[in-house]
């Protein structure tokens, strides 16, 4: 018996529990910062793991970090209706908060911090990874941090660093992010003929996304070579290939960029902007692009690109709730908070 029926039924009843615009336009209008906490807590899925929160003093990053332990939780209970190839899909979501977990741990190695001092607020897998974060955690140095990842994939990206300092540590996180989408690249090539094409035509778009936005920012505010910039190209866009690639990264200046840009008329809206918002805003753009594609998905596909779709949904909302948070702290206007938001909200 096909377990799709079943999977539809769960995804949609995880996606009834997302805040709907009203429920933005409530958190946006509230005065201050306890009250959206408050609203949360009493209203919202993400009730419990806030109950011990103080507003008055918690971080974006802490409440980040909790949130997105109901992102692998309902995650894990989608793996539970699918079979097959389609696991790999869902396992992406998890994986990139791995990613996400073993950074955080990283910044905090680097600035000599007990690593034990986050394990009650991060969010990871160990069921759906190698990587043992229970070991990991225990690591009182460089050395014991590498020896616990050895048998994963981000080893290679870290192995030729005897020391971990401020001045390794930009590399180091790029050459990580490269390899976590080195394995996006080869599921992607893996499930190709099993269906899904919407679904991996958006994920390629946001490849090629991704890899506009880094070399963009490797040209204007670090002034970076070609061969400085190719290492930590991702590979499996959608449309622009390693030729591509390359051409855009010889560039001799952002002018020059640009007008190689311009050769992707569908890429034009995260560029068609002036001055300090076209830096400012760039990641939100192209989560709002694809925030829309995975909410079209959701609503007119089934199976793994409606359960992919809800779970990217979930995490927009997640940084957005951590927007609205921001702005409250900063005692932003409405229209402040709205423009760092990804969900469009009039």
């Amino acid at each position: 018996m096909s377990l799709m029926p079943a999977l539809d039924t769960k995804v949609k009843a995880l996606y009834a529990k997302l805040l709907d615009d009203s429920q933005y336009v409530e958190l946006i209008d509230m005065d201050s910062l306890p009250e959206v906490i408050k609203y949360l807590k009493e209203n919202t899925q993400f009730g419990e793991l806030l109950k011990d929160v103080n507003p008055d003093t918690v971080s974006r990053t802490v409440i980040e970090d909790l949130f997105n332990r109901i992102v692998i939780t309902n995650a894990q209970k989608i793996l539970y209706f699918i079979n097959g190839s389609g696991k790999r899909f869902i396992r992406l979501v998890i994986r990139q908060i791995n990613l996400t977990t073993l950074l955080i741990l990283v910044r905090a190695l680097a600035k000599k911090e007990n690593l034990q001092d986050y394990s009650k607020r991060l969010a990871f897998s160990q069921k759906d990874s190698k990587i043992n974060f229970s070991k990991i955690i225990d690591s009182e140095n460089w050395a014991q941090f590498k020896d616990e990842l050895k048998d994963t994939s981000y080893f290679r990206s870290i192995e030729g660093y005897d020391d971990l300092n401020s001045n390794d540590l930009f590399v180091i996180e790029k050459t990580m992010e490269r390899s976590y989408y080195d394995l996006v690249y080869k599921d992607l090539n893996q499930l190709k003929n099993d269906g899904n094409d919407k679904l991996i035509k958006i994920l390629r778009i946001e490849i090629d996304l991704l890899n506009l936005i880094w070399i963009y920012r490797a040209k204007k505010f670090y002034h970076f070579t070609s061969e400085q910039i190719l290492p930590y190209i991702y590979r499996g866009g959608l449309r622009i290939n390693e030729d591509d690639l390359l051409k855009l990264s010889e560039a001799s200046d952002i002018e020059e960029l640009m007008t190689e840009v311009k050769k992707y008329p569908e890429y034009s809206f995260m560029f068609d902007h002036e001055g300090t918002d076209l830096d400012l805003h760039m990641n939100r753009r192209m989560k709002r692009y694809l925030y829309y594609q995975f909410k079209e998905l959701f609503f007119f596909d089934d199976g793994i690109g409606e359960a992919y779709a809800y779970l990217q949904l979930l995490i927009d909302e997640i940084s957005d709730i951590i927007s609205i948070i921001e702005a409250k702290r900063y005692k932003l206007s409405r229209e402040e908070t709205i423009q760092y938001l990804i969900r469009h909200i009039k």
